[in-house]
């Protein structure tokens, strides 16, 4: 007589950490479907499938023999696997399986001298991509304290620095050796991360590589990392290096003529085969089930995160809004700063919305068709000032942060594609390097962004998110990170506040000629929280404020009262250089936007009318004394020193309606070669100074020697000023008696007024006269 038992499957979840959130949604969810299994001899045997997971699946047993006559065993060497009947029921129990290799063991059920044999199979965990391990390291030069091997110790906060001083021989060598390594797929080099200067940052370099077959140096190719401070680089090999002894980088230069790195990895993929399971997807971002499969399909993945994100995506209860989102390209933030000549903005265009509380677990992200794009998540913890970069791949990735904070997407181009997409041609062309993500780890903060969110969508995300320290709000010139807690204290109007900010840039941006000469900014402009700085101060990619100055951010009477803080720093980023940023401008000219911004959002410029700093200290420190511009022996007045910059503003755009006067002064200094510092030497500083005088007067076409004369552009100075380091300001009288000769001859005509004594409260009585 034979006996049938029929299969239920009851799963039951008992997961590894990669299924983070997604799990909670789906902690009581079970599949069932009966199969019939014959207790014959014969070879016929049911095969029991599970994912990588821990889990259980139940069978129902159906038989005339008695439970205590049933035997179930599992072999001794199968102790990731149990069995046990109870109640009709036989309960197979795996443990997650963390090997990269998928297991197999025979249960075998017992009863009557017949045995019925099944068939359990676990499939492997998601394998990571190795990291290889480096035998030696060497370099052409290294500095004390700054080894080589600090490039293979796994610490980020660490790094390689040449020997002291600028390099004067190229190339400069880093040799990384290897033994018994099968396979090199790609290499991942991530530059200082540490708060100094970021002298080193490696530019072009050549890779050169030897092998167990040939064992000579031989060229792979030509590389860029294009001097970028931070951010990671990745050179992944068309096809796999076999068997590498050697990698070499001949670098041909490098950030003020040094080489620096804090780590250089090299990784080998991992051989999980993906592919299966987009079967059920649309891509390999995993964020769409394919038409016309049903629940049922799904619930017959055998891996359980992959069936609970399908089976999320399917009934509508995944968070698609931040999890799930199509990147656009945006242009490098490096290659309008070389054109306009400014500081850099914007790397982090691309807010998730998503962060990590808890950093040093696995960390699962699907991205879609990498459309040949370098994609990387970043993470930065702005309580610690510290960020991660991480290189992502088409599919899986499987990492594991080193720390907590918000995540942002780095999709970046050197091609021509705009901040706001307008024309079919443009919106083509971004979509043409648009990357589909899905972040399936972290938690959700969300980001407000004007172009797609209303006031309501705020208070929905400070309702339902938004529990991180810090938010992203992103406007459509301004991206603003701040702290949570103080826009909810405040109760901030973000839309008005982000058009506020948005004000002060838009309108930099118009005072510069950006708009006029079609030279439009690619990136927003960044503006942070940065915990531990004492002032307020702008760098590379951005600008960044203390806590202190969260009325600003969160109130519009805090803005209105101190927007100057954001006009001077956002100046910063927009001083055209080195045409207005010679020795002793840097902390002057950037404030010539932010009377602009005064001016425009206030109605009037208002800093130079009263105070230590007003019109009239300036009139007296430097035009009734006499006084070299600079004030060489004052010259922390950096306000006292503006007016001149400021007059040629009130006169020339607003007396004499010459509305692109700046716009055309900027323009000069973007599209003319800079002086030759290494040729001036000494004079530099002071030909630039000069050269404003001489640029000034040939854009507006008139002689303003007179004006330059009284407010000490023409006096002759040879003096060290500490302008972020020591500048010398050189300028003779012979220069001096050139260029008003220059100038004479041209027979400009002189203006019609004493533009030195403009203030904002009398320029009005000369308009129209």
């Amino acid at each position: 007589m034979k006996h049938t038992f029929f299969l239920e499957t009851r799963v039951k979840l008992a997961y590894c950490t990669l299924l983070v959130s997604l799990l909670l949604s789906y902690s009581s969810c079970t599949d069932t479907e009966t199969k019939i299994i014959t207790n014959s001899l014969a070879a016929s045997s049911e095969t029991i499938v599970f994912g990588s997971g821990s889990a259980s699946q139940e069978l129902k047993l159906e038989t005339s023999i008695g439970e205590n006559e049933l035997t179930v065993t599992v072999p001794s060497n199968s102790n990731w696997c149990t069995a046990n009947i109870k109640n009709g029921f036989l309960t197979i129990s795996v443990a997650n399986n963390e090997s990269e290799t998928i297991r197999k063991t025979v249960i075998s059920i017992i009863a009557k001298n017949q045995k019925q044999d099944i068939l359990v199979t676990q499939d492997r965990m998601f394998s990571k991509d190795i990291l290889l391990k480096v035998a030696k390291v060497t370099t052409t030069s290294q500095a004390e304290g700054l080894e080589a091997d600090k490039m293979i110790d796994g610490n980020t906060d660490t790094y390689f620095n040449s020997q002291f001083g600028a390099i004067t021989e190229w190339p400069f060598n880093l040799d990384f050796y290897f033994e018994d390594i099968d396979q090199l797929d790609y290499i991942t080099h991530i530059p200082r991360q540490d708060a100094g200067n970021k002298w080193g940052a490696i530019g072009k370099f050549e890779l050169w590589i030897a092998t167990e077959s040939n064992n000579v140096l031989t060229k792979y190719g030509d590389y860029d990392f294009g001097m970028v401070l931070k951010s990671a680089s990745k050179i992944e090999f068309e096809k796999p290096i076999e068997k590498p002894t050697q990698v070499q980088f001949r670098i041909l230069s490098g950030l003020e003529n040094r080489v620096s790195c804090a780590e250089m990895q090299f990784y080998r993929n991992n051989t999980y085969d993906f592919s299966h399971f987009l079967q059920f997807f649309t891509d390999a971002s995993c964020s769409e089930i394919k038409p016309g499969l049903t629940e049922a399909d799904l619930n017959k993945i055998p891996d359980l995160f992959y069936r609970n994100i399908a089976l999320s995506i399917f009934n509508d209860t995944y968070d698609k809004e931040f999890r799930i989102q199509e990147y656009r390209p945006y242009q490098h933030p490096l290659v309008m700063a070389t054109i306009n000549k400014t500081e850099k903005y914007d790397l982090k265009d691309n807010a998730t919305g998503i962060y990590i509380e808890k950093p040093g677990e696995d960390f699962v992200v699907f991205v879609g068709d990498t459309k040949k794009q370098d994609i990387k998540l970043v993470i930065k913890d702005y309580q610690a000032d510290k960020e991660e970069t991480l290189p992502l791949k088409e599919g899986l990735n499987i990492l594991k942060p080193s720390l907590p904070g918000l995540l942002y997407i780095y999709n970046h181009t050197d091609d021509n594609i705009p901040l706001f997409l307008e024309t079919d041609a443009e919106k083509k062309a971004a979509a043409a390097k648009t990357v589909k993500i899905n972040i399936v780890s972290g938690a959700i903060n969300g980001y407000f962004d004007i172009q797609k969110h209303t006031a309501s969508d705020w208070d929905r995300l400070l309702t339902n998110y938004a529990k991180h320290t810090e938010i992203d709000i992103l406007g459509r010139h301004s991206h603003v990170t701040w702290i949570t807690a103080e826009y909810r204290k405040n109760n901030t109007n973000i839309v008005k506040m982000t058009e506020n900010i948005d004000k002060i840039v838009d309108s930099q941006k118009e005072f510069m000629g950006l708009y006029y000469y079609k030279k439009e900014m690619t990136n927003r402009m960044f503006l942070f929280i940065k915990y531990s700085v004492a002032a307020a101060a702008a760098g590379a990619y951005g600008t960044y404020y203390n806590a202190s100055y969260s009325n600003v951010f969160c109130t519009e009477g805090g803005f209105n009262t101190r927007l100057w803080v954001l006009g001077h720093e956002v100046g910063h980023i927009n001083q055209v250089r080195p045409g207005v940023k010679w020795a002793g401008t840097t902390e002057v000219t950037n404030n010539l936007y932010a009377m602009y911004n005064q001016q425009i959002i206030l109605g009037e410029a208002e800093r130079l009318n009263t105070g230590s700093d007003s019109y009239n200290v300036a009139f007296k420190e430097i035009i009734e004394n006499k006084q070299p511009w600079v004030l060489p022996d004052n010259y922390g007045k950096h306000i006292t020193k503006l007016p001149p910059f400021w007059q040629l503003k009130l006169y020339f755009v607003d007396i004499l309606k010459q509305e692109h006067f700046y716009h055309d002064l900027f323009e000069h200094y973007r599209v003319t070669e800079n002086l030759n510092q290494a040729v001036l030497g000494d004079n530099y500083h002071g030909m630039l100074q000069l050269d404003f005088v001489r640029q000034v007067c040939n854009t507006a076409k008139m002689d303003m020697i007179e004006f330059f004369e009284d407010w000490g552009f023409l006096r002759p100075i040879n003096r060290v000023v500490d302008d972020y380091g020591d500048k010398t300001l050189k300028i003779t009288q012979e220069q001096i008696d050139a260029l008003k000769k220059e100038i004479t001859s041209k027979n400009y005509q002189k203006p019609a007024i004493r533009v030195q004594d403009l203030t904002d409260l009398n320029y009005k009585e000369y308009i129209n006269k």
